[in-house]
This record gives structure tokens, C-alpha cells and sequence, in this order.
């Protein structure tokens, strides 16, 4: 290539425009070339060698500020690990105990469904219970309505009761024939102090006589006209102690408690009939 103004061959690597110049033409025609100003890359790559030593310290200095961090953050790392380790195993319990609860509830409520059911049965055999019982007292006291009981008689040694309980009822009724009495004994457990002291006036309570009549009629006999017991004494038939003797109704002992919870409550000073007292 030619210059176009002065055709040298030498120097022409310039271009201005349309032409092409060599260096002294360019020159001549437009000034001293421009010469490019350094960028940053330009200075970056002029920088020396030492600034690359100071970055590599710089980064062994921030190396070892990071490694503890490093080290209390894997500790911290596995401190979590086993806290969620921890925290399934809690799970794990947790769901086996509220199974466990789950089941004590289902077992609970079927205790309670037993519980009732037993209440239920028991309530109806405590009735059934009472009911028998009754029937039985009542029979008991239905099969005692041909007996007396006489009170307060002194007891002797090989004493005759069919004969001693006649001569009392001759007293109250003289009527009474040895062929209304069908039985006669003492109940109780015999104390022998009793017939002991049977001469003196120191002997306990003796134990009462149970008279069986033959009929209902002989007994109504003698308990319709007791009494006349009222002023008599046991030294009226051969006794050294002058004891009161007293006629009443064979009575079971629930059946006397209630007549004298009825005495009580009523205020009546006499005693009340069996009959009446079963019917109250």
C-alpha cells in the first residue's frame, strides 16, 4: 500500500477517513496522533507483584479469624443433630404413651360399662335379697302367733317349765288345761350362776321361757288377760325371789326393735300388737 499523498511505501498504517497516510503525511495534514489513555485494567495489570504476597496474607489472616467460627458452628451442627435426635425419641415415647393412654381409656370404659352393669345386677338381687328376707320374717313371725313369751322367771336345778308356765297361766286364765301347752322351754345360753343363786336374791336376769299352745285360741286365752300379772310375784309359786313376771308376744328380734321404734315414735306406753306392727 501507497501513501496517497506523498506514495511511500514506508510508514502507511494509518487511515484517516477515505485516505490512507503515512505516518509524516498524517502529521503534516492532522496533528500529532492522539495516544490512548491507561483504564483500569491498563493499571491493574501495572500493578507490582507485592500487592498478590498482601492478598494471600489477607486471606491466611481471615482463614484463621474463620476457623473457630467453623468449629463452633459444626459443633453447633452436631449439637442440633442430637437435639433432633432427642426430639424423635420424645416423639417416639410420646406416641407410645398416648396409646397406651388410648387403650387405658378404651379398658377404663369398659370397666365402667361392667361397673354399671353389676351396680344394676346387685341393686336388683339386694331387693330380691330384702324381699326374701322379708317373707321369711314375716313367715317366721306367722309361724310364732300360737307362742307366748314369759319374762323375769327365776331358774332352779331340774326345774319343770311346762309345769311352773301352767300354774302361771292358771293364775291369769284358770281355764288353761295341761293339754293347751304344746311345748315350753327357756332360750338362750344357760348360766349356771343363775340356778346357783337360785335361793338368794343376787342371781342375773334368767333366761325366758318360750311356751308353744296347742291353738291359737288357748294362747289368746292367757294373752288377752296378762294383766293380771300386774301385782303377782315370782314367791306366788314357790320362788325365794320376788320378781316381777311378765307375758308377751314371741316376737323376732327385727320385728321387736320396729315395735319399739313405733312405741317410741308414737308415744304409747303399751305394747302394740304384732299384728298391727306388720300391718304399719
Amino acid at each position: 500500500m501507497r501513501c496517497e499523498t506523498c506514495n511511500t511505501k514506508e510508514g502507511v498504517s494509518l487511515r484517516q477517513g477515505d485516505l490512507m497516510l503515512c505516518r509524516s503525511c498524517n502529521a503534516k495534514r492532522f496533528g500529532k496522533p492522539r495516544t490512548r489513555s491507561a483504564t483500569a485494567v491498563d493499571v491493574k495489570m501495572a500493578e507490582p507483584v507485592n500487592d498478590m504476597q498482601e492478598s494471600s496474607v489477607e486471606d491466611e489472616r481471615f482463614q484463621r479469624l474463620l476457623q473457630p467460627i467453623i468449629i463452633q458452628l459444626s459443633k453447633i451442627q452436631s449439637d442440633l443433630q442430637e437435639v433432633k435426635e432427642q426430639q424423635t425419641q420424645l416423639n417416639n415415647t410420646m406416641t407410645f404413651f398416648n396409646a397406651k393412654y388410648e387403650e387405658m381409656n378404651d379398658r377404663i370404659d369398659i370397666l365402667e360399662r361392667n361397673n354399671t352393669q353389676l351396680r344394676q345386677k346387685n341393686a336388683e338381687l339386694s331387693q330380691q335379697v330384702k324381699m326374701v328376707e322379708d317373707d321369711l320374717n314375716n313367715l317366721n313371725q306367722y309361724n310364732r302367733r300360737i307362742n307366748l313369751e314369759v319374762s323375769c322367771v327365776p331358774e332352779v336345778e331340774n326345774e319343770d317349765v311346762a309345769g311352773t308356765v301352767l300354774k302361771i297361766f292358771k293364775k291369769v286364765n284358770p281355764a288353761i288345761k295341761d293339754s293347751d301347752i304344746d311345748v315350753a322351754h327357756r332360750i338362750g345360753r344357760h348360766n349356771r350362776n343363775n340356778t346357783a343363786a337360785s335361793a338368794t336374791t343376787t342371781q342375773t336376769r334368767p333366761r325366758p321361757i318360750i311356751v308353744k299352745f296347742t291353738t291359737r285360741k288357748a294362747r289368746n286365752m292367757v294373752y288377752d288377760n296378762r294383766k293380771k300379772l300386774k301385782n303377782t310375784t315370782a314367791t306366788e309359786f314357790g320362788f325365794q325371789i320376788p320378781s316381777k313376771l311378765y307375758i308377751n308376744e314371741n316376737l323376732l328380734p327385727v320385728t321387736r326393735k320396729l315395735m319399739y321404734k313405733v312405741q317410741t315414735f308414737l308415744n304409747i306406753p303399751k305394747p302394740l300388737p304384732v299384728l298391727l306392727i306388720l300391718i304399719i
